[in-house]
Protein backbone atom coordinates (compact mmCIF):
# COMPACT_ATOMS: atom_id res chain seq x y z
CA UNK A 1 0.00 0.00 0.00
CA UNK A 2 1.47 3.60 -0.70
CA UNK A 3 1.52 5.50 1.70
CA UNK A 4 -0.68 8.32 2.49
CA UNK A 5 0.26 11.84 2.57
CA UNK A 6 -1.03 13.62 5.65
CA UNK A 7 -1.63 17.21 5.39
CA UNK A 8 0.27 19.93 7.95
CA UNK A 9 -2.35 21.06 10.63
CA UNK A 10 -2.72 24.10 11.56
CA UNK A 11 -2.16 25.51 15.34
CA UNK A 12 -6.30 24.54 16.01
CA UNK A 13 -6.26 20.86 14.40
CA UNK A 14 -7.21 22.50 10.82
CA UNK A 15 -5.31 21.55 7.74
CA UNK A 16 -3.32 24.05 6.12
CA UNK A 17 -4.78 25.91 3.17
CA UNK A 18 -2.55 26.72 0.30
CA UNK A 19 -4.98 29.96 -0.54
CA UNK A 20 -3.54 32.08 2.15
CA UNK A 21 -7.38 31.85 3.84
CA UNK A 22 -7.97 32.24 7.25
CA UNK A 23 -11.15 29.59 8.73
CA UNK A 24 -13.51 31.78 10.21
CA UNK A 25 -15.35 30.75 13.75
CA UNK A 26 -18.79 31.65 14.78
CA UNK A 27 -20.75 32.87 17.79
CA UNK A 28 -20.66 29.85 19.52
CA UNK A 29 -16.90 28.75 19.09
CA UNK A 30 -17.88 26.52 16.32
CA UNK A 31 -14.87 26.40 12.98
CA UNK A 32 -16.82 26.44 9.70
CA UNK A 33 -16.57 25.74 6.55
CA UNK A 34 -16.44 29.85 5.86
CA UNK A 35 -13.32 31.41 4.90
CA UNK A 36 -11.94 34.90 4.61
CA UNK A 37 -9.17 35.55 2.55
CA UNK A 38 -5.83 36.98 3.99
CA UNK A 39 -6.18 39.82 1.48
CA UNK A 40 -9.54 40.76 1.96
CA UNK A 41 -8.71 40.91 5.94
CA UNK A 42 -6.13 42.82 4.96
CA UNK A 43 -8.36 45.87 3.06
CA UNK A 44 -11.05 45.49 5.75
CA UNK A 45 -8.55 46.27 8.50
CA UNK A 46 -6.87 49.32 6.06
CA UNK A 47 -10.28 50.86 5.57
CA UNK A 48 -11.43 50.49 8.57
CA UNK A 49 -8.28 52.41 10.50
CA UNK A 50 -7.79 55.82 8.86
CA UNK A 51 -4.98 57.64 10.89
CA UNK A 52 -2.35 57.01 13.58
CA UNK A 53 -3.23 56.08 16.55
CA UNK A 54 -6.62 54.79 15.65
CA UNK A 55 -8.35 51.87 17.68
CA UNK A 56 -11.42 49.05 16.92
CA UNK A 57 -13.25 47.84 19.33
CA UNK A 58 -16.37 45.41 19.38
CA UNK A 59 -19.53 47.25 19.72
CA UNK A 60 -21.98 44.05 20.17
CA UNK A 61 -21.54 40.44 18.60
CA UNK A 62 -19.90 40.36 15.05
CA UNK A 63 -19.32 43.78 15.32
CA UNK A 64 -16.53 46.24 15.39
CA UNK A 65 -15.83 50.47 15.18
CA UNK A 66 -13.63 52.75 15.24
CA UNK A 67 -12.21 54.92 17.64
CA UNK A 68 -10.13 57.58 16.61
CA UNK A 69 -6.69 58.14 17.70
CA UNK A 70 -6.54 60.54 20.54
CA UNK A 71 -5.78 64.42 19.50
CA UNK A 72 -2.80 64.55 21.89
CA UNK A 73 -0.48 64.15 24.43
CA UNK A 74 -1.00 62.67 27.63
CA UNK A 75 -4.21 60.89 26.76
CA UNK A 76 -5.77 58.01 28.55
CA UNK A 77 -8.44 55.27 27.40
CA UNK A 78 -11.22 54.96 29.73
CA UNK A 79 -14.72 52.71 29.43
CA UNK A 80 -17.77 54.94 29.68
CA UNK A 81 -21.19 54.08 28.81
CA UNK A 82 -20.50 50.84 27.19
CA UNK A 83 -17.97 52.45 25.04
CA UNK A 84 -13.86 53.10 25.20
CA UNK A 85 -13.16 56.94 25.04
CA UNK A 86 -9.76 58.71 25.36
CA UNK A 87 -9.25 61.39 28.33
CA UNK A 88 -7.05 63.84 29.54
CA UNK A 89 -8.45 63.94 32.66
CA UNK A 90 -5.59 64.36 35.49
CA UNK A 91 -6.46 61.78 38.09
CA UNK A 92 -5.52 63.39 41.75
CA UNK A 93 -3.41 61.37 43.80
CA UNK A 94 -4.29 61.78 47.64
CA UNK A 95 -2.00 61.45 50.22
CA UNK A 96 -2.36 59.47 54.14
CA UNK A 97 -0.04 61.62 55.37
CA UNK A 98 0.90 65.50 54.77
CA UNK A 99 3.74 66.66 52.75
CA UNK A 100 5.35 69.51 54.72
CA UNK A 101 8.40 71.60 54.13
CA UNK A 102 10.47 73.30 56.77
CA UNK A 103 9.81 76.38 54.67
CA UNK A 104 5.91 76.21 56.04
CA UNK A 105 6.72 75.39 59.35
CA UNK A 106 5.69 77.68 62.45
CA UNK A 107 6.88 80.31 60.39
CA UNK A 108 6.63 84.24 59.67
CA UNK A 109 6.39 86.17 56.87
CA UNK A 110 6.57 89.80 55.56
CA UNK A 111 4.02 91.14 53.33
CA UNK A 112 4.62 90.59 50.31
CA UNK A 113 5.04 87.64 46.74
CA UNK A 114 6.81 84.24 47.03
CA UNK A 115 7.31 82.18 43.60
CA UNK A 116 7.00 78.72 45.31
CA UNK A 117 8.22 75.61 42.80
CA UNK A 118 6.18 72.83 44.44
CA UNK A 119 8.68 70.06 43.48
CA UNK A 120 11.51 71.46 44.91
CA UNK A 121 9.84 73.66 48.64
CA UNK A 122 7.59 70.84 49.15
CA UNK A 123 9.70 66.88 48.64
CA UNK A 124 7.44 64.46 46.97
CA UNK A 125 5.82 66.44 44.73
CA UNK A 126 6.26 65.28 41.54
CA UNK A 127 7.78 67.13 38.69
CA UNK A 128 4.77 67.86 36.49
CA UNK A 129 2.34 67.87 38.66
CA UNK A 130 -0.81 70.02 37.78
CA UNK A 131 -2.30 71.03 41.22
CA UNK A 132 -1.81 70.36 44.49
CA UNK A 133 -4.74 70.02 47.71
CA UNK A 134 -3.36 72.26 50.53
CA UNK A 135 -4.24 73.06 54.22
CA UNK A 136 -3.16 76.48 55.25
CA UNK A 137 -2.57 77.87 59.44
CA UNK A 138 -1.55 81.10 60.05
CA UNK A 139 -2.28 83.97 62.59
CA UNK A 140 -1.84 87.59 63.14
CA UNK A 141 -2.13 90.40 65.71
CA UNK A 142 -5.26 92.10 64.49
CA UNK A 143 -8.26 91.24 63.31
CA UNK A 144 -8.24 93.35 59.49
CA UNK A 145 -10.08 91.68 56.40
CA UNK A 146 -7.03 93.44 54.27
CA UNK A 147 -5.02 90.69 56.26
CA UNK A 148 -4.56 87.59 54.29
CA UNK A 149 -2.43 85.11 52.49
CA UNK A 150 -3.20 84.33 48.62
CA UNK A 151 -2.14 81.33 47.13
CA UNK A 152 -2.60 81.89 43.46
CA UNK A 153 -0.98 80.38 40.31
CA UNK A 154 2.05 81.73 39.35
CA UNK A 155 2.08 84.89 38.27
CA UNK A 156 -1.48 86.11 38.49
CA UNK A 157 -3.24 88.19 42.08
CA UNK A 158 -6.36 86.49 41.55
CA UNK A 159 -8.23 85.23 44.30
CA UNK A 160 -7.40 81.10 45.15
CA UNK A 161 -6.86 80.18 48.02
CA UNK A 162 -7.17 82.77 50.29
CA UNK A 163 -6.52 83.23 54.48
CA UNK A 164 -7.70 86.26 56.03
CA UNK A 165 -7.59 87.53 59.56
CA UNK A 166 -10.91 86.66 61.22
CA UNK A 167 -9.65 86.61 65.28
CA UNK A 168 -6.28 88.31 66.51
CA UNK A 169 -3.71 86.18 68.05
CA UNK A 170 -5.11 82.82 67.28
CA UNK A 171 -4.20 80.58 63.99
CA UNK A 172 -6.70 80.24 61.54
CA UNK A 173 -7.06 77.63 58.67
CA UNK A 174 -8.70 76.95 55.44
CA UNK A 175 -7.98 74.63 52.60
CA UNK A 176 -7.69 74.46 48.48
CA UNK A 177 -6.48 73.18 45.42
CA UNK A 178 -3.70 75.35 44.07
CA UNK A 179 -3.29 75.41 40.23
CA UNK A 180 0.79 75.01 39.23
CA UNK A 181 2.34 76.16 36.34
CA UNK A 182 4.63 73.84 33.82
CA UNK A 183 7.50 74.27 35.84
CA UNK A 184 5.48 73.37 39.02
CA UNK A 185 5.19 77.03 40.29
CA UNK A 186 2.81 78.87 42.28
CA UNK A 187 2.91 82.52 44.10
CA UNK A 188 2.40 82.70 48.07
CA UNK A 189 1.32 86.39 48.60
CA UNK A 190 1.08 87.88 52.06
CA UNK A 191 -0.81 91.26 52.07
CA UNK A 192 -1.94 93.68 54.83
CA UNK A 193 0.67 92.51 57.87
CA UNK A 194 3.21 89.90 58.76
CA UNK A 195 1.62 86.48 59.38
CA UNK A 196 3.04 84.01 62.11
CA UNK A 197 2.85 80.60 62.88
CA UNK A 198 2.20 79.94 59.24
CA UNK A 199 1.97 76.03 58.34
CA UNK A 200 1.32 75.00 54.56
CA UNK A 201 0.13 70.91 54.26
CA UNK A 202 0.19 69.00 50.82
CA UNK A 203 -2.34 66.64 51.07
CA UNK A 204 -2.80 65.33 47.28
CA UNK A 205 -1.80 66.39 43.62
CA UNK A 206 -2.98 65.82 40.75
CA UNK A 207 -0.58 64.74 37.97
Amino acid sequence: MADSKISELNDVGLPLDTGNVIPIVDVSGTWTTKKISLANLKNFMFNAITAAGDLLYGTSGCTVARLAGAVGNGYTLEYRSGAPVWSNAQPFYALTAPITSACFTNSTFVTGTTIITGSTTFSGIPAGAKSIKVTIWAQWVAVNNNYYINLTPYNSSASCVVLRSQVAGLSQVTEGTVPLDASGRFNFIVAGSACTGTYINVWGYTY
